[in-house]
């Protein structure tokens, strides 16, 4: 290549560099701004009295702020007329703002406007007045953007699933049902697929939630036969990528469930699907009634059914405590598992999951008995315990004098949902007994643990890992704790004689399980609960 050709190539490559370069810069630069403006807040100082307002001056002031603000010069600190900040108002929020001042009364307004003509945008703006005196407000802006198709997606949570069953309702739907021991929040884990459905222009999914189970509704004639079933496959493939906060994924035709109109119906499909193994192919037959193994375990769960609304009585196991100083005493563990044994389920995680376990501890807490409840230890799963009505709970725990319910902690998830629905019953009944079995032990356990629990079991599998010092080491940090907030403790199946030494703390109350009653010893002092407190009864 010659020298004359060579030049203008060498310049035009120049030239390419420094114009790709600068439009990198410059779009980088317009997208931090755009980021940098998403969210925000501002302190503003109004007049009354002159009916002016300004950015105040002893607090920092972001520069960085949306284009209906920055029209207002609010970042030269200088006054400016109110009027033109009442301007940025809605009609509604106007209103209400001109009679807070009116009244003198301290207000928050909270409000949406859409960025601009153009954009998918919307700013929801929170307003809080603080009236320092007769003259001054001391006012806080703070924003926060969104794509107002956000709110399009999905429609608000209904946890009533009459929609499903009733007949005249044609739609097409996917299910998952989740892992209650890994979510924390429903509304967060639905927020996962927002984006994805924004992308793929799937708006106005109904959203039916029942304990375990969430529902994505495509309702017709909104969603086609086609574009229902294109949506479900995306969110099914999108899922994949989560699949630790669920334990299996379906989809179906509406038909399914509106050809029963019946919650028994629904719940028996439901919990047939829990019970079996997954597949891959994740779409249900409108005809899964008809298949062999429906109907085995259809007619298992009827005959359970039906003796659970005809017998209320419940098995009992008795269970041994000893103190360290060899004072004992007898509850009786209820068999609720017993109940549903001819489901021929064998794996208690599994029976957990399914709505007739569930349904059967509503139950058990609504008709409550004191034949079934009078010295009884109720084991309940947190995820279960979680759903229970917290004036069910309490009215329960009230009426009882000696009923124990035994609150198993799966994960930290759980046990935090656990304290805070106990922290608020206990608003109302202070004196309510809050026991836990606890399978595993770390730092975060401990440090939930406060004056909310009254009883702390330790798990069996726990207690045989006592010689492994870093268990032994969290053992005593609970024992420290549960000695400073007046806890008791109980080991399950403890090797007494080896480990007393180790862990007895005599300003405590410490008491560990046996398989049978203490044999050829005098009992000098029985030990028992009495009004939800560990009493002694000399």
């Amino acid at each position: 290549m010659s020298n004359a050709l060579l030049i203008p190539f060498v310049i035009f490559f120049i030239i390419v560099i420094v114009l790709g370069s600068y439009l990198g810069i410059y779009f980088t630069t317009k997208r931090k701004k755009a980021i940098d403006t998403k969210n925000g807040f501002l302190f503003l100082e109004i007049d009354i009295e002159k009916e002016r307002i300004k950015s105040h001056n002893h607090i920092f002031d972001i520069k960085s702020q949306p284009i209906f603000l920055k029209r207002l010069n609010l970042q030269n600190r200088k006054w400016i007329k109110l009027s033109k900040f009442e301007a940025i108002l809605d009609k509604k929020s106007l209103l209400t703002f001109e009679k807070a001042l009116e009244a003198k009364k301290n207000l928050f307004i909270s409000f949406e406007k859409k960025k601009n003509r153009l954009s998918k945008s919307i700013i929801k703006i929170n307003i809080d007045l603080n009236f320092i005196n007769e003259e001054r407000i001391f006012l806080t802006l703070n924003w926060k953007e969104s794509n107002y198709l956000n709110k399009l997606v999905f429609e608000p949570i209904n946890t009533n699933i009459s929609y499903l069953i009733t007949p005249d309702n044609k739609y097409f739907a996917c299910a998952f049902i989740l892992d209650m021991k890994s979510i924390t929040s429903v509304n967060a884990f639905i927020k996962i697929f927002r984006d994805i459905c924004i992308k793929n222009k799937i708006l106005g999914i109904k959203i039916i939630w029942d304990w375990n189970k969430l529902f994505f509704v495509f309702p017709s004639p909104k969603f086609s036969k086609k574009k229902a079933m294109n949506s479900i496959k995306t969110i099914h493939d999108y899922a994949q990528t989560y699949k630790t906060l669920f334990k299996a994924f379906y989809a179906f035709d509406g038909i399914l469930l509106t050809k029963n109109n019946s919650i028994f119906a629904y719940e028996l499909i439901f919990d047939y699907l829990k019970s079996i193994p997954l597949v891959k192919e994740y779409w249900l037959s409108n005809e899964i009634e008809k298949m062999q193994s429906f109907i085995q375990f259809q007619k298992k769960y009827t005959d359970v059914s039906n003796q659970l609304k005809s017998n209320t009585n419940i098995d009992i196991k008795p269970i041994f405590f000893n103190d360290f100083n060899d004072n004992n005493t007898k509850l009786n563990i209820l068999l609720i598992e017993k109940k549903f044994k001819n489901l021929e389920i064998d794996n208690f995680e599994t029976l957990s999951m399914l709505d007739i376990y569930k349904n059967f501890f509503f139950e058990f807490y609504k008709n409550k008995t004191e034949t079934n409840t009078q010295g009884r230890i109720l084991n309940i799963n947190d995820y279960v315990f979680n759903f229970i009505e917290n004036n069910d709970v309490n009215e329960l725990s009230s009426n009882t004098n000696s009923f124990f319910q035994l609150i198993k902690i799966n994960n930290i998830k759980t046990m935090a949902r656990v304290k805070k629905k106990i922290e608020q019953i206990q608003k109302n009944n202070p004196n309510l007994c809050t026991a836990i079995k606890l399978k595993e032990l770390d730092d975060d356990i401990i440090y939930l643990i406060d004056k909310w629990v009254k009883v702390i079991w330790i798990d069996e599998n726990l207690t045989a890992q006592i010689k492994n010092p870093a268990i032994m080491l969290y053992i005593r940090f609970l024992i420290k704790k549960a000695k400073d907030l007046n806890i008791a403790i109980i080991f399950e199946k403890l090797d007494y004689k080896n480990y007393k030494k180790l862990i007895y703390d005599h300003d405590l109350k410490m008491f560990y399980t046996r398989s049978k009653a203490t044999k050829n010893k005098v009992v000098r002092k029985r030990i028992f609960l009495k009004g939800n407190l560990w009493i002694r009864n000399l």
